[in-house]
């Protein structure tokens, strides 16, 4: 979970920079601002889970108009107020304008931390309840995805009848598709009760050499994923399992062939052995241009043939350039939500450079772009130079599929670090202010990712 962030406004600056440092005692990121306007500036610069202001500031704004604003514009901030006005009225209005709790100059810094740490607990409640609302939408992803677009909605429609036949599916792809939402939602569609077991031939012949691959490894991937299927159906032969073949097109051309042909004799001797076993889906994905190869190939092509395949093709974003910014807006929410950001969006200029990318890797490289940004940049909108910047970054480290959701944001958060500390000749507190973050915050980091 990313860190309490912490406004205080004061125009006291003796009893504000007093609260700072009982603060960041405990808490990594705090800041303060010493009157309205130049709080409102930082809260449209930066999210803050909780805002401390006084009430009665010198300026042609209060407290009373702050706490209006933040609870108006930024309804998740959590507010609390500090004020020498000790009167029952006074009390009111600051908790009807929505502030959890009042704390009466002088302060007393042990009650205070004690009330700020009640308004952070109150804070991660809410975290936790958007986490775990986060959690529930997730598990409608493919829904989710497969509603975003013209071209993403004809291939939901194509799934959900296929679905209701038992015929072996090629989900044809480019790669870096996320074939395996579309596996899942045509086994979800097909009201199987059953396991949606995958099996990724790219994973299982990572690191073999190519004539290891065609000797040795691409027949004993082969053995694997058959025994697999074999033990699969006849161990839930009442369950009407979904198995979903992976990145078939990893294989060299006589392992797939092989492969293919025992597959196919294996459904048909099991769908003449077990009356049930015509309940287990088969799913393939490979890339583009297999299905014109089968065609070609007779031993692949009646392999195909024998098991009913049919083939679905799922256009690449090259072909589909207009559809990217509902595709973008997808993953930025989905992004958004699971790193616990505020929402972003794109500039005009920014979606313009988006559209007009190749894109290599297709979706898996675009929602690897949005973690990226989502997690390195600090304003809502995101301009086209911070495109192209993650762009660049991007292509020059391409997204990883075995790393980890916070070895992504850790490695896209340290380049970014030592990018903003290389533009100011390492001035620290120029760096800091460039990030968006505290001084403290940034020692903290630097530390961390070792960037002395």
């Amino acid at each position: 979970m990313s860190p309490i962030r912490i406004l205080i406004v004061d125009d006291d600056r003796c009893g504000r920079m007093g609260l700072l440092r009982s603060l960041e005692v405990t808490y990594e990121q705090v800041e303060s601002a010493c009157d309205v306007a130049e709080a409102l500036r930082l809260l449209n610069a930066h999210a803050f889970d909780l805002v401390i202001t006084d009430i009665h500031m010198l300026g042609p704004s209060d407290g009373f108009e702050l706490l209006d604003y933040v609870h108006e514009q930024f309804p998740a901030t959590v507010t609390m107020a500090v004020t020498a006005d000790d009167r029952a009225e006074v009390r009111r209005k600051i908790l009807e304008s929505g502030a959890i709790s009042v704390v009466t100059k002088p302060l007393d810094l042990r009650s205070l931390r004690l009330q700020v740490r009640h308004a952070v607990q109150f804070v991660e409640l809410k975290r936790e309840h958007q986490r775990m609302q986060g959690l529930r939408e997730s598990r409608h992803d493919a829904n989710a995805l497969l509603d975003t677009s013209p071209s993403m909605r004809a291939v939901r429609d194509r799934l959900e009848t296929l679905s209701r036949f038992q015929t072996g599916v090629l989900l044809e792809t480019a790669r870096g598709s996320e074939s395996t939402v579309f596996a899942k939602y045509l086994h979800q569609q097909s009201g199987a009760a059953g396991e949606f077991i995958t099996f990724d031939f790219t994973n299982e012949l990572e690191g073999c050499s190519w004539k290891a691959i065609e000797n040795e490894c691409g027949q004993q991937a082969a053995n694997r994923s058959l025994a697999l299927l074999k033990a699969t159906c006849r161990g839930a032969r009442h369950s009407n399992t979904t198995m979903f073949f992976a990145n078939v097109t990893s294989l060299p051309v006589d392992a797939l062939r092989r492969w293919l042909s025992e597959l196919a004799d294996f459904k048909k001797q099991f769908a003449h052995s077990e009356p049930t076993g015509l309940g287990h889906h088969v799913v393939f994905s490979g890339e583009i241009g297999f299905a014109e190869f089968a065609q070609r190939d007779k031993l692949t092509s009646e392999a195909l043939d024998d098991m009913g395949t049919v083939r679905l093709r799922i256009p690449s974003l090259n072909e589909i350039p207009t559809e990217i910014p509902l595709l973008v807006d997808h993953y930025l929410k989905e992004c958004c939500n699971r790193f616990e950001r505020p929402r972003k969006h794109f500039s005009k200029s920014a979606l313009q450079k988006l559209i007009a990318t190749d894109w290599e890797d297709d979706l898996r490289q675009l929602k690897a772009l949005m973690e990226r940004i989502v997690v390195t940049v600090q304003s809502d909108e995101v301009s086209e130079e911070e495109t192209s910047r993650s762009l660049q970054l991007s292509k020059l480290q391409p997204g990883n599929p075995k790393q980890t959701l916070q070895e992504v944001a850790e490695s896209a958060e340290k380049i970014a670090i030592r990018e903003a500390l290389s533009a100011s000749s390492y001035h620290r507190e120029h760096t800091a202010k460039a990030l968006g973050i505290s001084v403290r915050t940034l020692h903290y980091k630097m530390n961390r990712y070792d960037l002395h």
